[in-house]
This record gives C-alpha cells, sequence and structure tokens, in this order.
C-alpha cells in the first residue's frame, strides 16, 4: 500500500485519507470482488439490479456529445467527462458501437458556436443515436479551503431517423461529491476535478444499463473505510 500511496502523491493527491478514497473508488471500478459481495447482500434484501432508464442503446452506433451551460466547446471539463461516458457505455451496453470522440469533437467545432443540431451531426456522423449531455453551474470549491464539487445535469437522447427528434430526456437532480468536502489539502484541483467528473460521467451513463445500486453502498463503504489505508 505504501508503494500506491506515494505513487498517487505524485499526482496530487496527498491525504492518506482520500489516497484511501481514491483506491477504494478505482478498485471498485476496476474489479467486482467487493462490489459482488454487497451485491450479494443486497441481492438478498431487494432481488434484481435497477433497470435502464432508456434501454435502446444496444447494438446501436452512438455518439456522445457534451456541453457546458448549453454551449457546445472543447473545454477540459467536457472532454474528459465525454471519454469517462464513453468507456462506461462501452462496458456496460451490450455491443454499442461508440463514435471515436475526436469524431465527434471535429463535428462540434465546425458548427456554428452555440448552434448545434444534434440530428445533422448524427447523421453526418452514421450514428443511429445522439446522447447529449449537458452540464451546468459546476463548481469545485465551496469556498477557499473545500473541495465539494456540484453542479446540474441533464441527458437527451436523439434519434437520427425520425429527424433527430429528441426520444428521451432526464434531468439528474443536483450531484453534490462529496457530501462533507474535502480540505484543499488533500488534492490538488486538477486531481479533485477528475475524480468528481468519473464520478459524476457514472451517475449519468447508468441511465443507459442496469445497475447494482449495491455500487453506491460500496462507494460509501470505500470512504468509511479510508482510514485503513492510513
Amino acid at each position: 500500500m505504501t508503494t500506491h500511496s506515494q505513487g498517487l502523491s505524485r499526482f496530487g493527491i496527498r491525504s492518506p485519507k482520500w489516497i484511501g478514497i481514491f483506491l477504494g473508488l478505482f478498485f471498485l471500478s476496476t474489479t467486482s470482488g467487493c462490489v459482488r459481495l454487497v451485491s450479494n447482500v443486497l441481492y438478498m434484501i431487494k432481488g434484481r439490479d435497477a433497470p435502464a432508464e432508456f434501454n435502446e442503446l444496444q447494438e446501436k452506433k452512438v455518439a456522445v456529445m457534451v456541453s457546458s451551460n448549453g454551449i457546445h466547446s472543447s473545454d477540459a471539463s467536457s472532454m474528459v467527462l465525454a471519454r469517462n461516458i464513453n468507456m462506461l457505455l462501452d462496458n456496460k451496453v451490450k455491443k454499442i458501437k461508440l463514435i471515436r470522440q475526436d469524431e465527434v469533437d471535429r463535428m462540434l467545432q465546425e458548427q456554428q458556436f452555440g448552434r448545434v443540431d444534434a440530428g445533422m451531426i448524427g447523421s453526418r456522423l452514421g450514428a443511429d443515436y445522439v446522447v447529449d449531455v449537458n452540464v451546468s453551474d459546476l463548481k469545485l470549491k465551496e469556498g477557499k479551503t473545500l473541495y465539494k464539487g456540484r453542479c446540474n445535469s441533464s441527458v437527451t437522447v436523439y434519434k437520427v431517423a425520425e429527424s433527430g427528434s429528441p426520444v428521451f430526456r432526464k434531468v439528474l437532480p443536483e450531484f453534490v461529491y462529496p457530501q462533507t468536502g474535502a480540505p484543499v489539502t488533500d488534492f490538488d484541483e486538477s486531481t479533485f476535478q477528475r475524480l468528481y467528473l468519473m464520478t459524476l460521467a457514472n451517475r449519468i451513463s447508468r441511465t443507459f444499463y442496469p445497475y447494482d445500486p449495491a455500487t453506491d453502498v460500496a462507494e460509501d463503504a470505500a470512504v468509511a473505510s479510508a482510514g485503513a489505508f492510513q
């Protein structure tokens, strides 16, 4: 664990508590052991995964766009979030065919600033669906001494074959993470931003596939047990 902790410190994670949280989240995102253990307990209580709210992306060609406050641009947060969403959909949605994000970004750059026609972009990219995510009022800090990410977000799905008309829309509740905040001495800002956007991408992406609610329980458990990494 000392070796992992030293490695994370080089990337801006300095607090032993948050080293534990980061490693816990990374472990949960790359392995299924701990999640499966909690899942088994939850299954006995609940019996099944939460269903996908929109399950028509299977075996379809999909483009993902991310806008910030309604504007599609190549800012760092939008690019990181889009790539995280692509990665999760690719891993979780059966036989989905995702259009390369650099192709989507290039198409967006050709559009008039602030005016994006999702149906037209989807048609030019040969997509069946366009998933358009909007993030607004993104903040990473609460005051000068505490990291506490928060934002509002929505997801709209356009079906290209139906003149690019929207076929699904969801407005997500404000996402605050971590609920208790983290001192700015625990992270550098770019590292905290990546952690927040990774967690946000997970909450957005699972709109499109069944997910085990135990994942949230396991993440909370990782936070609660962070002292074990100290």
